[in-house]
């Protein structure tokens, strides 16, 4: 084998040719790889990042025990973002018994501590929006009346770029649903 490879390099103008040829292949993939790179920095960058959780929350300090669901925007982007709208949706399938179920939540930008729609969020600015449980889970129960459609519920953020952001609820969230009014 150490033959093999000192008469490829001994020298003759065959062996400097394979060297060079070497030599743009590397440089050649070299550029190839940094054009990559160059093209995902500049990508990601623009990427839209929000970041959507839900959660059954109490407000403290208060006089009552109104449990609230909070749904929470975060933007983990460093390209502004602005959200447009909130729905659910319940289902899997456009057609059949158990076609998809849509509803737009409507938010009261008077209650508390709870965002306005829309609203634009830079880099890691957080919008947070309130409902309380009792009338909203109740309109819930009548149409997500069956076990399917409760199981399957998500949350839709919607952003102006038309892109949306679905969120499978907390726990917490499908256990008040589910809870006998």
């Amino acid at each position: 084998m150490a033959d093999y490879i000192s008469t490829l390099f001994n020298g003759t103008d065959h062996s400097l040719r394979l060297l060079e040829v070497w030599g743009v292949w590397l440089s050649s993939i070299g550029t190839l790889a940094a054009v990559v790179v160059a093209l995902w920095l500049g990508f990601r960058s623009e990427r839209v990042d929000l970041q959507v959780s839900t959660n059954i929350v109490l407000f403290y300090p208060s006089n009552t025990d109104r449990k609230h669901l909070l749904i929470r925007a975060v933007n983990e982007g460093s390209r502004p973002v602005t959200v447009e709208s909130i729905s659910w949706t319940a289902g899997m399938f456009n057609w059949g018994a158990y076609q998809r179920k849509h509803g737009l939540m409507l938010v009261d930008s008077g209650e508390i501590g709870c965002s306005r729609l829309p609203i634009q969020l830079k880099d890691g600015e957080v919008a947070n929006y309130f409902w309380e449980t009792g009338r909203l889970f109740e309109s819930l129960r009548m149409d997500l009346d069956k076990p399917f459609y409760r199981a399957t519920l998500r949350f839709d953020v919607y952003t102006s770029f038309g892109r949306r952001f679905r969120v499978i609820p907390h726990k917490s969230v499908f256990e008040e649903l589910n809870k006998d009014a």
